[in-house]
């Protein structure tokens, strides 16, 4: 199937994002260059980089571009698609997409909510290859110690960190 990919500023810097017909298939916050975003982007031969885009991904633009500006948006009805990802990988997925903006809950209690309450390492391993940054806001997950925890988008821990910020989210 084919996908196309594009990059756009936002208040962080330049994000990248790719989908295919019907849903987003990846979304990248910025990297260290935009040459690094565009190869982390095109991940197969049949992923096109494009300037003009259909309406509906430029409205998802749109709202990521506000959200990282401070005005808070909803992306849990953003269509995703990550069937080529595990069962389990996909729950964690559904479950995080559901988490408000503002909001934070541990490894722990994300494993409970999908009823595999031993499963933190697996659900961390999960959401470190989340890729569909924002959309599937994996930032919102943190220790059950209240520690921030890892974060794979570029800048790691500072990354996520300035995302909470921008949601209003209180970390100790």
């Amino acid at each position: 199937m084919k996908e196309y990919f594009t990059t756009f500023n936002t208040q962080i810097g330049v994000c990248g994002i790719r989908w295919n017909n019907c849903a987003i298939t990846g979304l990248l916050l910025p990297e260290n260059s935009v040459e690094i975003l565009i190869r982390k982007l095109k991940i197969n031969p049949h992923c096109y980089f494009v300037k003009t885009y259909p309406y509906w991904a430029g409205e998802i633009i749109k709202k990521i571009k506000l959200h990282l500006d401070g005005k808070i948006q909803d992306f849990s009805s953003v269509p995703t698609d990550t069937k080529h990802l595990s069962l389990f990988t996909n729950l964690i997925y559904e479950e995080v997409k559901k988490i408000p903006a503002g909001n934070v809950i541990s490894y722990k209690r994300l494993t409970e909510l999908v009823k595999r309450p031993k499963a933190s390492r697996a659900a961390g391993s999960a959401l470190g290859k989340n890729p569909i940054l924002l959309i599937i806001p994996c930032h919102r997950i943190i220790n059950t110690s209240g520690k921030l925890g890892g974060f794979s988008a570029s800048g790691g821990v500072d990354t996520k960190l300035k995302l909470l910020e921008i949601e209003g989210a209180i970390i100790k």
